[in-house]
């Protein structure tokens, strides 16, 4: 694995590092980032030589993929979930969006408040962010990147995959969603990974 400058790398434990400076091109440790050391054999040391995990290169976001997670926030509050409010964003490879979409029950069904107050029946009713893009689509989701302001789930992220979706944008998961769908989450990483869909976790 080659590090560049400039890049942002996250370690195996989640931590996010960067972006990496160019040090003493005579040194043995030539580059540094974040106070961290990186060898030319692709590890990083500290300068007592600990040795820690592999990095994986983090994608920079470009302009439009803010403004297009910004767009999937502002939709995120039209759903009437007073707990969870997830918005998703299809945009095609020329950032035109096809697709729009957020957490909330089926169309004529009743969304009355205190339906929401019960998570078991909530979960039961509720169509995801991801679903209502894909089923609101306007033109064809091939090639589509969905911006999501939550990880999908396991089941989201079929959809995703079956709609010929090609990346994901979405937050890395974390506080009280992250450990409920752990595992939800994880096998929707796999998902993506075997089916060669580009995740970038903002």
């Amino acid at each position: 694995m080659e590090i560049e400058v400039g890049k942002y790398y996250r370690r195996r434990n989640g931590k996010v590092v960067g972006p990496v400076e160019k040090t003493n091109p005579h040194s043995t440790h030539p580059y540094f980032v974040g106070g961290f050391r990186y060898t030319p054999h692709g590890r990083v040391s500290l300068s007592n030589k600990s040795v820690f995990d592999l990095w994986e290169e983090i994608p920079q976001l470009t302009s439009w993929d803010d403004r297009l997670l910004e767009l999937a926030s502002h939709i995120a509050q039209w759903s009437k979930d007073p707990s969870t409010k997830v918005g998703c964003v299809l945009a095609d490879e020329h950032n035109r969006v096809v697709g729009m979409g957020y957490n909330g029950f089926p169309r004529g069904v009743d969304d009355n408040p205190s339906r929401y107050e019960d998570r078991q029946l909530k979960y039961m009713l509720v169509q995801h962010a991801e679903a209502n893009a894909i089923l609101n689509s306007t033109g064809s989701t091939k090639g589509t990147t969905a911006y999501v302001t939550h990880h999908p789930c396991a089941n989201c992220a079929g959809l995703l995959i079956q709609a010929g979706v090609v990346k994901v944008v979405c937050p890395t998961p974390s506080g009280a969603m992250a450990e409920r769908f752990r595992e939800s989450f994880a096998m929707a990483t796999l998902m993506f990974s075997e089916s060669k869909i580009e995740r970038m976790l903002k």
